[in-house]
């Protein structure tokens, strides 16, 4: 279940400020060669702010690439690009898009790095090759060297290496290097060496080869290149692989009869792993009537109010950056300060007056809009808290169709509004949210998290006893929450000890299905091979399969209407309720859901007479050790002694990675006396997301004399304010959960003397 967060605001005296965009990881990028030159170019643009752009020799040429353009070696000795190498070194993290030619070449390099090398091993072409010394061979490490972990040959693939270094007396080092191929880790970690250290960081650098006309050449294309001054993380490398760009959506062209108009701008992740928006985005005037300027009044977030002093047409565009990319998109907004004629304001419909939800589980959402296209053709929508005892969050409070999550229990009324521009209708609901009933402890027999450290060839049992013990390449990797198991080879799988003897089970977990290494049948997710039970999904069906209780013949259920083929590259939750008890009604129980809907099981031919108790065997998880591993990672895996309640499993499978802004409370506006105090100006509330990170506060003065705003400690979102002087202030207050950002400005009257007033 999530956890909230609750936070009465003051104002605060410094602004949080909004910081750009860091580097995709948690160390610098040093260097970043986006290969996007044009053809015939001479020399490479680094984009990382280093200045190290690149000169390359004659044997290198811009083409066609994996993003974009390219940079094709030709494998002969004037095949490199040559750039100011990084100096003193210590931790790194080398990444680069390769497309092999030919492994022709003896060590073809990657990068050269003063005395480091990341290259390819001679004695198995495909196989990564890291050395560290005065020559190539001195301290080397190799990658795995069986399949998948190996590099093909005209496929574009990601290659990365992370070296960290530590030093064990004033002259010997410590390096443990780290392989990735794909985004993923290239098997088992490789020993750490010492020895003396050498200068890895002086010289020149170069790609492609040792040097001018060096003999190490790389005969293929590379595309994306980079080096970061830190070891970037499982999680970081993958999403590096995964080079999914933030999505930019401006909102809805709109006509606005209004000075002041709503900008329903979103920043959408595709990052199947993570929901981080890791970019900062901001607005900006595309083109507007001569002399007219546009304001915003929070440009730093997608969703925000802009004023137009003047009619006309205002192209306003959304920007996002990261390192991974810049996207844009625009929105028109006509300002129009005449009245409409014959306007009606739209028409809101909720299907329902009230309705009730469970604490931690998604609100679904729909309204019915009804509109007469005047004075714009699709109206504006906003869903908002009109009341209620927390904070509600919406996954798009600019739909008609949505999902709420509430901070606490209690009664709430939610408001779906639509605005044509001159006029708005609105629709309410009453939602009573209850506590959940029941207990997820209760009757768990096993829980593997999955969350220790990649190097570990073992995953233990948060609720029994019962290790998993990773076979086969089997490994850690990044998962649904923290890690997870991805079963990579055909024989791999995770073993584990007999199962408690019960007589009903829940089976429940996170799978992500992306077919990256294999494509087999019988994809096992649960294999109890000497009692004949099996969890498994082939080719688009998820089964259920036992043996009967007289060990003589089987039995086997699939869901209903579900395909999991159709959430490839997505994670998907699934639980399925296992009764094995000898009834009629038993053997048509078994039951599967699907991201906490029930998709219903198939019914047996014949009555079952009980299915076969686990006696004897192991269970293996993943894989049954031959030709039937699940090509994909499994996270949070639970096994129960008991039916789970529908509501229990809706739980279950709340998305842990559903993150949402800060929402905060404030008046628009107050009036206060000069030399009085107040506080307690504004709620924030949090949802407890991202794990790992904390709510963060903070007030700005936006105008007025901001030397005249005093505040008692401008870290605590408990402060108060006193202002020493007449006048008019504008007041900002920021809140980031450290991924997503929300802000709100409040306009405050200091008055000489006279009533406080607060106005909505």
């Amino acid at each position: 279940m999530k956890h909230f967060m609750c936070c009465t605001i003051t104002l605060i005296s410094v602004l949080l400020a909004v910081a750009p965009a860091s580097a995709q990881g948690s160390g610098r990028l040093i260097g970043w060669w986006k290969m996007d030159d044009a053809p015939g170019s001479s020399t490479l643009v680094d984009s990382s702010g280093y200045g190290r752009n690149a000169a390359l020799g004659s044997g290198v040429s811009i083409i066609d690439g994996r993003f974009g353009k390219a940079v094709l070696f030709d494998g002969s000795v004037n095949a490199w690009a040559q750039f100011t190498n990084p100096a003193h070194l210590t931790n790194f993290t080398l990444a680069a898009w390769v497309k092999v030619t030919s492994f022709a070449n003896s060590y073809p390099k990657l990068f050269q790095l003063g005395y480091c090398y990341f290259q390819f091993s001679t004695s198995m072409p495909g196989k990564f090759s890291l050395g560290i010394g005065s020559t190539p061979t001195r301290g080397e490490w190799n990658s795995n060297g069986t399949g998948p972990f190996m590099v093909e040959t005209d496929k574009w693939t990601h290659a990365a290496v992370v070296v960290k270094r530590s030093y064990t007396s004033p002259t010997e080092w410590v390096t443990q290097p780290v392989f990735y191929i794909n985004g993923v880790r290239c098997g088992t970690l490789q020993t750490p060496k010492t020895y003396s250290p050498d200068a890895a960081g002086s010289g020149s650098g170069y790609l492609g080869n040792t040097g001018v006309n060096g003999t190490r050449a790389f005969d293929g294309a590379m595309d994306d290149v980079r080096i970061y001054d830190e070891c970037l993380t499982d999680r970081e490398i993958l999403e590096l692989y995964q080079n999914c760009p933030v999505v930019v959506d401006a909102g809805l062209d709109q006509t606005c009869h209004r000075a002041i108009a709503q900008l329903q701008g979103r920043l959408i992740s595709t990052n199947p792993y993570s929901a981080a928006i890791n970019a900062t985005s901001y607005w900006s005037v595309v083109s507007s009537p001569i002399g007219v300027l546009p304001v915003f009044a929070t440009p730093f977030l997608p969703a925000t109010t802009v004023t137009l002093p003047e009619d006309g047409v205002h192209v306003l565009r959304l920007t996002a950056v990261s390192e991974l990319g810049t996207t844009s998109n625009d929105v028109t907004v006509v300002r129009d300060s005449t009245t409409p004629s014959g306007n009606s304001a739209p028409v809101v419909t909720l299907p329902w007056s009230s309705t009730s939800s469970v604490l931690g589980q998604g609100l679904a959402l729909t309204g019915f809009v009804t509109d007469d296209a005047n004075p714009s053709a699709v109206p504006s929508l906003r869903w908002s808290k009109l009341s209620g005892p927390g904070g509600v969050f919406f996954d798009n409070a600019f739909t008609n169709t949505t999902v709420a999550y509430f901070s606490t229990n209690g009664i709430y009324v939610l408001q779906l509004a639509a605005d044509d521009g001159a006029a708005t209708g609105a629709d309410q609901v009453t939602v009573t949210v209850n506590l959940p009933a029941g207990d997820l402890a209760d009757g768990l027999l096993h829980w593997w998290q999955m969350d220790e450290d990649p190097a570990l060839t073992s995953s233990y049992d948060s609720a029994g006893a019962n290790t998993l013990t990773l076979r086969n390449q089997t490994l850690l990797q990044p998962g649904k929450i923290g890690n997870g198991l991805r079963f990579p080879s055909t024989n791999s799988y995770a073993q584990a000890t007999i199962l408690t003897n019960a007589e009903c089970f829940t089976f429940s977990l996170w799978l992500y299905y992306d077919a990256a290494y294999t494509n087999n049948i019988g994809k096992r997710i649960f294999d109890y091979g000497t009692s004949r039970f099996f969890i498994y999904f082939n080719p688009d069906k998820i089964y259920l399969a036992t043996r009967n209780l007289a060990d003589t013949g089987d039995y086997s259920w699939t869901q209903q209407n579900y395909s999991l083929e159709n959430d490839k590259n997505q994670w998907v939750h699934l639980a399925i309720l296992y009764d094995r008890r000898p009834s009629v009604s038993a053997g048509k129980r078994q039951a599967f859901y699907i991201n906490g809907i029930s998709t219903g099981s198939s019914a047996l031919g014949a009555a079952c007479d009980g299915s076969k108790a686990f006696t004897t065997g192991d269970l293996r998880i993943g894989g049954n050790g031959s030709i039937r591993n699940f090509d994909g990672v499994f996270d949070e895996m639970r096994i129960y002694d008991r039916l789970l309640s529908d509501e229990e499993i809706k739980t279950l499978a709340i998305d842990p990675d559903n993150n949402h802004a800060p929402v905060i409370e404030a008046a628009a506006a107050l009036t206060i006396q000069v030399g009085h105090s107040v506080d307690a100006l504004a709620r924030v509330y949090d949802d407890g997301q991202p794990r790992g990170l904390s709510l963060a506060t903070s007030w700005s003065v936006v105008s007025g004399d901001a030397a005249k705003v005093l505040f008692d400690d401008p870290g605590d979102p408990a402060t108060t304010i006193t202002i020493t002087r007449s006048g008019d202030y504008l007041l900002r207050l920021f809140a980031t959960d450290g991924e997503l950002s929300n802000a709100v400005n409040i306009h405050v009257t200091a008055a000489a003397s006279g009533t406080i007033l607060m106005l909505q």
